[in-house]
């Protein structure tokens, strides 16, 4: 009943999608025609979810080195609108895109399992955890916002209470890469009351894969014995 008075309520009462201003009946403000226009990856690896070119489930680099991750899903590579929503989410501060974001995320999921039927759904979602100092000047977390579209559609929690981040850090975006591993070194710290066998790590922007490793590390520490990364964008 609940899905069927939402549905009446999209149609009666459009959206205006957020690049073209047109009227969309979807439940988020993204109409189907500007979705075709987002960027897709055509190849990726399962592990790390980087881009390449090559036909192979996991790249030579998880291969030759294995991330404390399992499997990364990824929706776009950043560049043109995928980068522009959550640019403006981020630091436009306009949170609708992460309402659009989650739920393009679930739809992905979603479509992906039902490809895999073997595929176990993690217990939990933890959103990268941002450190308080950053949490108080942004004012949201954006990972924390666009996990609430997929916890309303998966019916999987939001575990705010996992870990935290120990100390401030400057952002991985303003550094060259070679100083990003060193930025986010033990970084993290998980809760003592935490338990947990399989959870998905959710991050905005994946680039260099080091924040999402190090706290994965923290989380294997604690006793998570699967841990999936769900990224929006991949760099």
């Amino acid at each position: 009943m609940k899905k069927h008075l939402q549905q009446m309520a999209d149609y009666l009462l459009p959206h205006t999608c957020c690049f073209c201003q047109k009227k969309t009946h979807r439940s988020f403000e993204l109409c189907p025609p500007c979705e075709s226009q987002l960027p897709r990856i055509k190849q990726a690896c399962t592990v790390c979810g980087k881009i390449t070119p090559y036909h192979f489930p996991i790249c030579v680099s998880c291969l030759k080195n294995p991330p404390p991750f399992d499997r990364t899903y990824v929706l776009f590579p950043y560049e043109s609108l995928a980068a522009r929503m959550i640019t403006r989410l981020k630091f436009g501060y306009e949170l609708r895109y992460a309402k659009i974001l989650g739920q393009l995320m679930a739809h992905y999921l979603i479509d992906t399992w039902s490809r895999e039927p073997s595929v176990e759904k993690p217990e939990c979602i933890i959103p990268i955890p941002l450190h308080l100092k950053r949490l108080k000047e942004r004012g949201f977390n954006q990972s924390v916002e666009i996990a609430r579209p997929i916890q309303k559609r998966l019916h999987i929690p939001i575990e705010l209470y996992a870990g935290h981040r120990m100390r401030y850090t400057q952002a991985q975006s303003s550094l060259p890469q070679a100083e990003r591993k060193k930025n986010v070194a033990k970084a993290f710290a998980t809760h003592k009351n935490f338990r947990a066998n399989h959870v998905a790590i959710l991050d905005d922007v994946m680039t260099t894969g080091y924040t999402v490793s190090e706290f994965s590390r923290a989380l294997r520490k604690k006793g998570v014995q699967k841990i999936d990364v769900w990224c929006c964008a991949r760099a």
